[in-house]
């Protein structure tokens, strides 16, 4: 038969055993997330626009940043508004800064300037404090 001693280090050991396996698969777990967090080609920063109620227009200074492997020419696109932001020509990288203005969210893309083939796409999301400004008049009742 074992002792208890004997099963108790043989417990530890599977334990120590354990958690350096767990150990030493963190780092390949976190840099894979981080590899795929980097192959994001158009990134816009901050993501998230608040408005202080449903409808109101939301004011949010973004900055979109890009990159490729290859120097190219490429266009920011508004896909709602179907609106030119801006064109890079022969560049590898870029960022743009401007002042995001929208009681909706909206879709932007990154397109070859030639065949307007989509790269890559980034969205701007609004939310809002409250979902409605209608309020009641009155609180309470004399009556």
């Amino acid at each position: 038969m074992f002792s208890a001693h004997w099963l108790k280090h043989k417990s530890s050991q599977a334990y120590a055993g354990l958690w350096m396996t767990v150990m030493i698969a963190m780092p390949t777990i976190t840099h894979a997330n981080e590899l795929a967090v980097n192959n994001k080609i158009l990134t816009v920063t901050p993501e998230q626009c608040i408005a202080l109620h449903k409808g109101q227009q939301c004011y949010l200074d973004v900055t979109f940043r890009w990159q490729l492997s290859n120097r190219d020419n490429v266009c920011l696109i508004d896909v709602d508004e179907k609106k030119l932001i801006q064109c890079w020509q022969q560049q590898s990288s870029g960022e743009i800064s401007f002042e995001f203005q929208s009681d909706k969210s909206k879709s932007y893309v990154l397109r070859l300037q030639q065949s307007e083939a989509v790269i890559d796409t980034a969205r701007i999301n609004v939310a809002w404090v409250y979902s409605s400004s209608r309020r009641a008049k009155a609180s309470w009742r004399l009556f």
